[in-house]
């Protein structure tokens, strides 16, 4: 997301991702690779959580933001909905 990291978890990056240091930038697209049941739609619905919560938008007073989850089916959506 961009958000600067302290000494521990710079550390901890740089050993997952062979780099010295982070993106000062939040990434618009990203590619992983997960099998079945790793877990993609809790993952998705924390991050849709966080952005909502906790990063800034530029709403004008009294607009209201949308955050739009789509799933293909509704046993998915109940999952990313809870």
């Amino acid at each position: 997301m961009g958000e600067p990291l302290n000494d521990d978890e710079r550390a901890l990056f740089a050993k997952l991702t062979g780099r010295e240091r982070e993106p000062r930038q939040r990434i618009e697209e990203a590619v992983f690779v997960i099998g079945r049941r790793g877990g993609k739609s809790r993952t998705m619905a924390t991050l849709a959580a966080y952005i909502v919560g906790l990063c800034k938008h530029p709403l004008v007073r009294g607009e209201r933001g949308v955050l739009l989850c789509i799933a293909p089916d509704q046993r998915q959506a109940a999952i990313v909905l809870d």
